[in-house]
């Protein structure tokens, strides 16, 4: 799904952008973690870690996060929007 060669330029690249403008479709279709039989078995803990990673980041002492795009297209987990922290 996310590495056919007849819609994807470079398919087994690790490029995130690509959803930014995905072809027509195919932005309902995106699953990072697979479904089925063949879905990640760690997709239910990334997801409690980063909610809870989130959670804690406000309890650190002058720490914030700025977006540096102003309409982020949200990827899969190990493809966050463009950030700083200060």
């Amino acid at each position: 799904l996310h590495r056919d060669p007849d819609i994807w330029t470079d398919p087994d690249e690790y490029r995130p952008d690509r959803w930014e403008d995905p072809p027509a479709g195919y932005k309902s279709v995106y699953l990072p973690f697979g479904f089925g039989a063949a879905a990640c078995v760690g997709s239910r803990f990334v997801s409690q870690a980063t909610a809870r990673v989130l959670d804690c980041w406000s309890a650190l002492p002058d720490r914030k996060a700025v977006l540096l795009t102003r309409d982020p297209v949200m990827g899969s987990l190990l493809a966050p929007p463009v950030f700083t922290t200060g």
